[in-house]
Formats: structure tokens, C-alpha cells, sequence
């Protein structure tokens, strides 16, 4: 089985990373590429101890998932639909690097294939990247119209539009955000909000909206000579089709991109969810034979290994929280449900509209949508 959420690497080329360091860590599992490493990890479900012998590559890692991985040799295959029956998908953007949007039009013909009728984007989480990918992304769904525009003190406005080769133009659409979804992540949002194309689900996006230059301050790097050093301005502003920009300034009280309909998160639902999408990413291959231990011997176990780990650690004085403290701050009576309050109410939102044939997206969106 390969390594899974909850194990712990206790041995790296056989060597103990008791007191390590997370750059330590790094610096010893990472190397030339082609080069084995062994990672020895305690996997606390079973108690087992286990050696993994990994050759060093470059990961490529995507943007896309989907609600649970199909079975293939590569595991990049996902299926991603919420609800079969009335064709309600799901896709999760985690940010908008060079690929994205071909990996989002990729998916979304898996989707169509599968029998998408209706899309939940999830933006959650993901804190933006390009800005030539947002409006792609943006033009997927929104025919004609303004995306963005910038403007700064010494720069002209710039306005970017949509490219007019939208793909699924009339598909219901809901968007998650949440206030880690920033920079490209509110400019998509936004746009689909503000041209009634889209209605969001969530809570108010984190809000940035400065555009910033990489900028040499060696003037002979002109001439053929080496870069001495670099500086990231802050030259200019986004700003949405309703023409405010989503940028928090200080003392600010309005920022971001506020919801249509707001759906807030408990720390618990919050974890939860995260928890969640986490195990969903797994690629599980166990064997079928591995058994997995109770509570009761796994808690012992865990304590067997701390006992170990622990020995001439810090006195309990020098501890920030002693293990009183912690069973207090885990006492909160309140037990999140194993659900995703805002992915299940954007999912009633569709399974209405499809069930009912509703007017969708713009006239229901404009009826339904808050004023900013």
C-alpha cells in the first residue's frame, strides 16, 4: 500500500527524523532526479512500520479533481458527478497555473460525457495564479462581455474580454468561494457574478487585486551583465465588470467578492471539509489482507510511539500547551456532521432548477442576486 493521510515518516534512508526540522526533512527526502530514497513510516491505523523505496522525479501537479477517483492505471481519472440521476457535476479548480485551463476543458468533456447538465465550480481554497487563464476560464462559460480591467497611477486602463468561443454558455452554473479563494479566483467569480452568469455560494473571497511587476534594479543586466537584485511593485489595480476592485485596503469594510447566498463554515465543518477533499486526492492501492486495528490498540499504539519519540523531549513547563490544555480546547460538545453545508446547498440550488426546468442562469441569478 502506498503512503496514506495520518503516517508518520520515522526513518528516511534508515536514519531517525526524531527532532528534525520541516527544512531538514526536506532537504534529505528531496535530490537528483532518478536517485532512490527510503522513507519508513508508522501507519497508526494498523500499527505497522513500513519501508518505502521511492525514485526521486519531477511531479507535475494538476488543478482539476473531481468528487472520487475511477479506477486506471494513472489515476488521473475522476468521476464527477454529484447527482447521476439529474446530471449534476463537480469540479474543483485549485489554482490557475499554465495547464489549468486545458485540464478544466479536459474535465469538463468528461463531464458532458458523464451526463453533466449542471456544474458546481469549486473555487475554494485555491489562491489564484494567471490572469490570461481566468479569462480563459471565464470565456468558457460567458459568450461576450468585460472580464477584468486594470488601471494603475502610471499605467493606461486595460480591459480584458471574453474570447466569444464559449463552450457551455447556457450550462447552469454555481461557484464555491470562500476567503481563500484570491487574486484570479475573485476575478473569475466576480465576472460570472457580475454579468448574472453564475450564482455563488459561500463566503466573502479574500481580496487581492493588485497587479504586480517583477522589476531589475541592476540597469547593466541590459548591457550583458549579471542581475544583482529584483523588487515586486505593486503598479496597478483589477478591477471587476461593476468597476470596484476586489482589493482589501486597510481599514476596508467592504473587500473581495461577497456571495450570492452566504453559507458559513464552523472551525469544525471547516476542517471537516478539508479532511474530506484531502482523502479524496488518495490514490489507494492496500492490499485487501491489511487489517486495520480498533481505536482502543491504535491509541495504544500512538502512545507507544510517543513514549519513544518523547524521551529527554521538553519538560512540561517549556510545553506552550500541556495535555489538559488540549483536552479542553477539544471539548466543544458540537459534532460536524460528515457533510459539506455549502457543497449541499449549492447542489439543492441545481437539483431544483433541473428538476423544475427553472429559468437558468441569468434570469434566476439577476432575480436572486445580492447587490454588491
Amino acid at each position: 500500500a502506498g503512503i496514506q493521510p495520518g503516517d508518520l515518516i520515522v526513518e528516511v534512508d534508515g536514519v531517525s527524523t526524531r527532532d528534525w526540522t520541516t527544512d531538514k526533512a526536506v532537504r534529505e527526502i528531496t535530490g537528483p532526479e532518478g536517485t532512490i530514497v527510503k522513507l519508513t513510516i508508522y501507519r497508526p491505523s494498523t500499527g505497522e512500520r513500513i519501508t518505502f523505496p521511492l525514485k526521486r522525479s519531477r511531479i507535475q501537479i494538476t488543478t482539476v479533481r473531481g468528487v472520487r477517483r475511477l479506477e486506471s492505471e494513472t489515476g488521473d481519472k475522476w468521476d464527477y458527478m454529484l447527482d447521476r440521476e439529474l446530471g449534476v457535476a463537480y469540479i474543483q479548480l485549485t489554482g490557475f497555473n499554465p495547464d489549468s485551463f486545458d485540464e478544466l476543458t479536459r474535465a469538463l468533456h468528461d463531464a458532458q460525457k458523464q451526463g453533466m447538465r449542471g456544474l458546481v465550480l469549486d473555487l475554494r481554497h485555491n489562491p489564484g495564479g494567471l490572469l490570461d487563464v481566468a479569462v480563459d476560464v471565464v470565456s468558457e462559460f460567458l459568450q461576450r462581455g468585460e472580464v477584468v480591467s486594470t488601471r494603475g497611477r502610471a499605467e493606461p486602463r486595460r480591459v480584458l474580454k471574453t474570447s466569444g468561443k464559449a463552450e457551455y454558455p447556457g450550462l447552469p452554473l454555481i461557484v464555491l468561494v470562500n476567503s481563500g479563494s484570491a487574486s484570479a479566483s475573485e476575478i473569475v467569480s466576480g465576472a460570472l457574478r457580475d454579468h448574472h452568469r453564475a450564482l455563488l455560494i459561500g463566503e466573502r473571497t479574500f481580496g487581492k487585486g493588485s497587479v504586480q511587476r517583477l522589476m531589475w534594479l541592476d540597469r547593466r543586466l541590459l548591457f550583458g551583465g549579471k542581475p544583482k537584485a529584483r523588487i515586486k511593485l505593486t503598479t496597478a489595480l483589477y478591477y471587476l465588470p461593476n468597476g470596484r476592485s476586489p482589493h482589501r485596503e486597510p481599514g476596508a469594510k467592504v473587500w473581495g467578492v461577497d456571495p450570492d447566498r452566504e453559507v458559513v463554515l464552523t472551525p469544525k465543518e471547516y476542517a471537516r471539509v478539508l479532511k474530506r477533499e484531502q482523502e479524496s486526492f488518495i490514490i489507494h492501492n492496500e492490499s485487501p489482507e491489511q487489517k486495520k486495528l480498533d481505536e482502543e490498540a491504535r491509541k495504544q499504539r500512538m502512545e507507544e510511539l510517543k513514549a519513544k519519540t518523547d524521551e529527554d523531549t521538553e519538560s512540561d513547563e517549556d510545553r506552550l500547551l500541556s495535555d489538559e490544555d488540549i483536552k479542553l480546547l477539544r471539548a466543544d460538545p458540537y459534532e460536524a456532521p460528515d457533510t459539506d453545508p455549502q457543497l449541499e446547498t449549492a447542489l439543492l440550488y441545481l437539483r431544483i432548477k433541473l428538476s423544475g426546468n427553472l429559468p437558468w442562469p441569468q434570469e434566476l441569478v439577476q432575480k436572486t442576486s445580492q447587490t454588491p
